[in-house]
Parts: structure tokens; sequence; C-alpha cells
């Protein structure tokens, strides 16, 4: 068996809703950047995101990628975080269909395991809020 090499720590911001946020014009970002787009500061700090929001966009994922073999279907989603940030992910099957507006909160998955090490890999998804 292969030594394991995959470092979870890699991860850990996007898995922690990680960002920053421009010192100057406050704008924020996710994943973060060295460099404000809005005003060119390179004044950052790092801001956590709460990962609350709302869904801007779906599609529904009919023939999954091989890895996902498991899923007949899954719906591919956009969120606009409250923070500002759009971000991509996957909507956790609740048996609800999606709608633009919608609130989601993150909801940490196991997304597959390596299949030269077996680690566990694992993405941020979103769930429906009720």
């Amino acid at each position: 068996m292969k030594e394991p090499t995959y470092n979870y720590r890699e991860d850990s911001e996007k898995l922690n809703f990680v960002g920053n946020e421009c010192n100057k014009c406050h704008k924020v970002y996710f994943p973060k950047r060295n460099v404000c787009r809005d005003c060119g500061s390179t004044e950052m700090i790092d801001r956590k995101l709460s990962g609350n929001g709302e869904i801007y966009s779906y599609t529904q994922i009919m023939v999954p990628p091989e890895d996902f073999n498991d899923k007949e279907s899954y719906y591919a989603v956009i969120v606009k975080l409250d923070e500002g940030p759009r971000v991509s992910g996957i909507l956790v099957d609740s048996g609800t269909t999606p709608d633009i507006g919608l609130r989601v909160k993150p909801a940490l998955r196991l997304m597959k395991k390596d299949k030269e090490t077996g680690l566990p890999r694992y993405q941020m998804k979103f769930e429906i809020i009720d």
C-alpha cells in the first residue's frame, strides 16, 4: 500500500470558509486573493465567512462523473454567500427541488476515498434551510 501523503490542512481554509477582505474598500473574497480586484490594494486581512447564503443558480447533473458513480444525479449550485462572494458547490440530497433564492447552509460531507491510499476526502456541500 502506498504511504498516505494527503495533508488535510491544505483544504482547511476551503472547508472552514476562510476568505479575506480588502482592508481599504472592504470587498470580501473567497477563495482568498492577494490583490483586491476592485481597488488594487494588497492590504488583505483574513476573514471567516459563515458559509450561509442563497441559491444564485443551479443545474441538475444527470450523468455524474466516474468518481460519483454512487449517485444517479445531483444538483450543482452557485451560492451567493451572505458576505458577498459567490461559490460553487453540490446540494445535499434532501428531497427538495432547489430554487433560486432558497436559503442554504454549509454541510461537511465525504466526497470520495482516494483510490491509492484509501484516505477520505471531504468537501463542503450545501443543504437547504427549512
